[in-house]
């Protein structure tokens, strides 16, 4: 769905430890650059009660996330003081500013520098493949299952049974929780699966069970997982088994064992453990196969690399700022993911050499070109744990289409909640069972149109055109949907009654959320043209039955009930041509504008902060800027992704086969603009005339979705118009692949 997710969005983030805080803003949204552009980072000191020295003036750096110092300058720490740091990268990777360090922490932020490019320190070893399959088989043949499953009644309930599970691998066994709904009638079951983090508390000792899914969590310690670990004392179970590590291998868990051998390794017979306990998961319950997710924190995010690369039962996966990998980041001149595999077993010629020729055969980048399934990942820009680099070296290795990395700006290795919440509502939707998205096409119930499609807050809503006689079309319907799949219809969220200027064909709805009110932007009327020798324009009177336009409403909900912002339309004539209907309104450095016409004309206009009138372009006083693109003829979108600017629009007649979506593409919305080519037709025998479309954007993400009508086959009215959604995918160039329609 998405290549750059759940973004953060804004350019400044404030970074703060006890009474020290600094707020970073950046000079360009997103924090995404090419090679050789200049990033500026802008710091205001906000407090300096907690730094280390106080100093007046201390040194901030610059690098590429490992050695190479970019900058290294000395400054005013004061609180209130403001400075700025510049630098760049030649080839991609990520810039690092270090500030002075508070007496918890040090501070860090990150920018990107094609993050996309990105690639791993070393190549996979010749025999990967070969290795981890005669693992698995030499596990089979040899290690005997011994399931032992303890059914748990205090965190049982009359919704799930509640278990502890355990499997027998190469030398010791894995443990975990399991939980199963008990409304045996309900299923199959969707299946969720996670591995824990590293480090020890409740996140490695607790799962908490569903009525609607079974669930599986794993530990990668040789003892079971506890709610009650503090009672139990297992602290020191878990500080004995680094302890022991250390003794003999001179390194924590994470890291020991790889100068002996792979199969020493800690991970080694945890991975494989693991996986051969999914694999009884999915033979022994009556699970949903299509719907079987993995989701894991840190080192969880790096096991999904391991098992989704192993095991292809899984059918969506999210890793949350990811560890193990990039295991070999130092050849490429940054730092490697946690735990530094080669690095912390440095300590003789020897040691390393070992850990150097052994690593690569546990790198997470190496696992991830095996992955079949879907795939999210989230990514801390400001992480030093899961440096950023590491993170995208791995997910520039996914070979699935269908895969999502969001931004954390100013995220640390304490993933966002908001991550978990959205990536988390994706990796557990319940998918068809032929593998498909979870809704089906058409996603509306009935004869609707122009579909215009936004996410406000945890809630996606589309605002279509009901698609009947134009004399019928005196209200707006609105819809909303919490996965995309079903569907409440709000009616009449908007009726001609309560626009005193609408007599008919309320038309192509665009909808927009500012400073807590909500926003319909509409047309009425199907305006014509009467020729004025004079001035080249329509003037209409209030009351002429071909009066009309766009207009404007406003509501307190999404779902209305909106009322007529203006009392008029905004624009009620025909400027260069273009008829006033179909419009597309965005924001664009702070500023909102809009992009409108039909009968194959275009305009360009700035609207005022309040909706309710228009403001010039420019120094001159231009109000209507023509922007009609090749092949034009209605339909509007205007979009910005990756810093090129996405001229949509619908061409050919809206009751024919011909009708199609084309775009062209700028370097910002005024234009120039180079075409590009078709991007929706029509697909016989499915569906012809498909057209007049919106995009969706999962914020963060670069994760598309083209929510457009389209006519069935066979169709017994030009008015027979159908609500879809389809993914929308970019190559590598940037150029929007021609949409594939679904049922």
């Amino acid at each position: 769905m998405v290549k750059r997710l759940f973004a953060a969005l804004s350019v400044f983030a404030t970074l703060s430890a006890l009474a020290a805080t600094y707020k970073v803003e950046m000079d360009k949204p997103g924090c995404v650059y090419r090679c050789g552009e200049t990033a500026t980072f802008t710091v205001t000191v906000l407090d300096t009660a907690n730094l280390c020295s106080d100093a007046a003036k201390q040194e901030v750096t610059l690098d590429n996330f490992g050695p190479k110092a970019i900058a290294k300058e000395t400054v005013e720490i004061a609180k209130g003081s403001k400075f700025s740091v510049s630098g760049t990268l030649d080839s991609p990777g990520f810039l690092r500013l270090t500030l002075p360090r508070t007496k918890s922490e040090a501070f860090v932020f990150g920018a990107a520098f094609e993050p996309e490019k990105i690639k791993k320190g070393s190549p996979s070893p010749a025999d990967f493949d070969e290795f981890w399959a005669e693992a698995k088989k030499k596990l089979a043949a040899e290690v005997p299952l011994d399931l032992r499953m303890d059914f748990v009644a205090e965190r049982s309930t009359d919704k799930f049974d509640f278990y502890r599970i355990s499997f027998a691998t190469f030398g010791r066994r894995v443990y975990g929780f399991l939980s199963v709904p008990k409304d045996k009638p309900k299923g199959p079951f969707s299946v969720r699966i996670g591995v824990n983090a590293a480090g020890f508390g409740n996140w490695t000792n607790d799962m908490q069970g569903s009525p609607d899914a079974i669930c599986a969590q794993f530990a990668v310690y040789d003892w079971p997982m506890d709610w009650k670990w503090k009672e139990k004392r297992l602290q020191k179970k878990y500080d004995s088994l680094n302890d022991a590590c250390k003794s003999k291998y001179s390194c924590g868990y994470a890291s020991s064992g790889i100068t002996e051998s792979r199969e020493e390794y800690f991970y080694y017979p945890v991975i494989l453990g693991i996986d051969r306990a999914v694999d009884w998961i999915a033979s022994s319950f009556p699970v949903e196969e299509a719907s079987f997710s993995y989701q894991g924190t840190s080192q969880g995010g790096g096991f999904g690399f391991y098992l989704c690369g192993l095991n292809h039962r899984f059918t969506r996966a999210a890793f949350y700022v990811p560890a193990i990998t990039d295991t070999m980041g130092y050849l490429a001149g940054r730092e490697s993911g946690w735990p530094k595999i080669v690095e912390n077993n440095s300590s003789t010629p020897e040691r390393r050499a070992a850990a150097e020729k052994w690593a690569p055969y546990f790198d997470g980048a190496n696992f991830a070109s095996r992955i079949k399934c879907p795939v999210r990942v989230a990514v801390g820009f400001s992480d030093t744990t899961c440096p950023p680099c590491a993170v995208y070296a791995a997910y520039n290795e996914i070979k699935v289409e269908d895969k999502a990395i969001v931004h954390g700006i100013g995220m640390t290795h304490s993933c966002f909640g908001k991550f978990y919440e959205e990536l988390g509502r994706w990796a557990t939707a319940r998918l068809r069972a032929d593998g498909g998205h979870a809704w089906r096409n058409p996603i509306l119930d009935g004869w609707y149109a122009d579909p215009q499609i936004r996410l406000y807050g945890d809630t996606y809503w589309i605002f279509p055109t009901y698609s009947h006689g134009y004399n019928d079309q005196l209200f707006l319907d609105v819809f909303s949907s919490k996965d995309l799949a079903t569907w409440t219809k709000h009616p009449k969220a908007l009726d001609a009654k309560d626009v005193k200027w609408a007599r008919r064909c309320m038309w192509a709805p665009d909808a927009h959320e500012k400073d807590g009110k909500y926003y319909l932007f509409f047309s009425a009327n199907d305006t014509y043209p009467v020729d004025d020798s004079r001035t080249g324009t329509v003037v209409r009177a209030f009351g002429d039955m071909k009066y009309g336009g766009i207009g404007v409403a406003v509501a307190d909900k999404p779902e209305g009930p909106y009322r007529d912002l203006i009392g008029k339309p905004l624009i009620d004539q025909f400027w260069n041509g273009a008829q006033p209907i179909d419009q597309y309104v965005f924001k664009y450095k702070g500023e909102w504008y809009m992009i409108y016409g039909g009968w194959g004309r275009c305009n360009l206009v700035k609207l005022a902060p309040d909706f309710k009138s228009l403001l010039p372009l420019d120094d001159k006083g231009t109000i209507w800027r023509d922007m009609t693109p090749t092949d034009y003829v209605e339909g509007s979108v205007m979009f910005e992704r990756r810093g090129k600017w996405y001229f949509m629009y619908s061409s050919g007649v809206w009751t024919l086969d011909s009708y199609c979506v084309n775009y062209s593409v700028g370097d910002s919305p005024f234009g120039p603009f180079e075409f590009k080519g078709r991007v929706l037709s029509s697909q016989r025998p499915l569906a012809t005339g498909a057209g007049h479309h919106s995009v969706l954007n999962i914020p963060g993400t670069d994760e598309w979705y083209i929510c457009y009508h389209r006519r069935p086959i066979p169709s017994l009215s030009p008015n027979h118009r159908v609500t879809c959604l389809d993914r929308m995918y970019f190559d590598e160039k940037g150029e929007i692949k021609p949409v594939v329609m679904t049922k």
